[in-house]
């Protein structure tokens, strides 16, 4: 597969997303992976309501595109003519917010290097999402967690409404996953998963003292939703 097949998937990809994005209340800009390659690339919409498309791969290359808005589906997304040997346009549709599916509409060799017969006439886009963990979370309906996230670094009050305790962790987080832990030494350290937006689990695996232990014993699954 060619550098040039690779980034004219994964721009379709990309472009395809953000030109979705602003025809719905879907978040759809991000980085995109191509089901014919290992392209990945990023997008910048414009204020006029077009998008400018820096696609990248393995190999070092990278290209440009360029598209617009067409209703609620992308009919234009093209590679620049005079910058890439050929003329490429995709049509895609965003199938949800983790799939695109595109589909060849056009190509033209403008150097004879043969780029347009390497070029699927149909293929898959996906990414993976990252929900938002910062908000008020509810486990029981006496007690709460208020996190704070910043750049992937976790603050959290757990507040226990019933007697109007708190206790304070920090931690951190990688994509949905994540770990934190009480700070006064005498508490716990929890991991967690994220599952929508709205909704994650966390497993106390360590806990400071007998006494913290007792309260909160290791192995514990609790379920969190999102109030706030």
């Amino acid at each position: 597969m060619t550098p040039f097949k690779n980034s004219i998937m994964f721009a379709a990809s990309l472009f395809l997303a953000c030109s979705a994005y602003s025809q719905s209340s879907l978040e759809l800009d991000g980085v995109w992976i191509s089901s014919a390659s290992n392209a990945r690339g990023v997008v910048q919409k414009k204020d006029d309501g077009s998008f400018v498309v820096t696609m990248s791969y393995p190999s070092g290359h990278s290209d440009i595109y360029l598209g617009i808005i067409i209703g609620s589906d992308i009919s234009n997304l093209c590679s620049v003519k005079g910058v890439e040997p050929f003329y490429a346009c995709f049509s895609a549709t965003v199938d949800s917010t983790t799939l695109i599916s595109a589909t060849l509409e056009s190509c033209e060799d403008t150097q004879g290097l043969d780029i347009c017969a390497k070029l699927p006439s149909t293929f898959n886009l996906s990414r993976d999402i990252y929900y938002s963990i910062s908000g008020i979370w509810q486990t029981t309906p006496e007690k709460y967690f208020h996190v704070d996230d910043r750049a992937g670094i976790l603050s959290v009050v757990e507040i226990d409404i019933a007697n109007g305790d708190t206790e304070d962790m920090s931690g951190t987080r990688n994509g949905n996953t994540g770990k934190v832990c009480s700070t006064d030494g005498d508490g716990i350290c929890a991991d967690f998963i994220m599952s929508s937006e709205t909704s994650m689990a966390a497993e106390i695996v360590s806990c400071d003292s007998a006494a913290a232990c007792l309260e909160d014993p290791i192995g514990t699954i609790v379920d969190l939703l999102k109030v706030f």
